[in-house]
């Protein structure tokens, strides 16, 4: 219910039919852009940055989960090009504000009920920002602190943006774990 475009669906009383087409296209485009917003971070050139954006959103990751309405995750795949984006200019800046982008998108994921993806991105990020970082303390020319208090702000930044994550998305998560043993994971001990 929280998730943008479901609330302003809501909001605006846009039938169920009509809001899930919209809001199928909307994840689409926002999965190219986010593609194409990291690629090009990455530095990659403008057309091969719209190449891989098209066959992201296109791919079947996206346009499978929508088809067999699974629009939760159809959201949740939307937003993985945003995260890797947000995390490596949280690497790459070292300021809070990318580091708070990258949590404010962990929250879409939770709030798109897509908590699986949710931690599947983390792991994921969080690999190629310790990649990065053990690469960069490998250059020649490295003159940064060694050791382990080299990856303490990398490690901070991703707990600040978890953090954050689960603060934003917390009405929702809240809300669910009350209905959760009335659905069919009940019996599971999670709630």
């Amino acid at each position: 219910l929280l998730y943008p475009t479901d609330l302003l669906a809501s909001l605006l009383g846009v039938p169920i039919r009509t809001a899930l087409s919209w809001d199928a296209a909307f994840q689409v485009a926002l999965a190219g852009l986010g593609m194409f917003a990291f690629l090009r971070r990455l530095k990659i050139s403008p057309w091969g940055a719209l190449l891989g954006a098209f066959f992201f959103s296109v791919s079947g990751a996206e346009l499978s989960q929508n088809y067999g309405g699974y629009v939760n995750l159809a959201k949740g795949v939307a937003l993985i090009p945003w995260a890797f984006w947000a995390g490596y200019a949280g690497w790459q800046k070292r300021r809070l504000t990318a580091w708070a982008a990258l949590g404010c998108v962990f929250a879409l994921q939770l709030l798109a009920v897509a908590a699986q993806l949710f931690v599947y991105t983390l792991v994921a990020v969080g690999a190629m920002l310790l990649y990065l970082e053990w690469r960069q303390a490998h250059q020649p020319d490295a003159n940064a602190a060694g050791g382990p208090a080299r990856y303490q702000g990398l490690l901070g930044g991703l707990i600040t943006a978890v953090l954050l994550a689960l603060l934003l998305a917390a009405p929702q998560v809240w809300l669910t774990a009350q209905y959760l043993p009335y659905s069919a994971r009940g019996h599971m001990g999670l709630a």
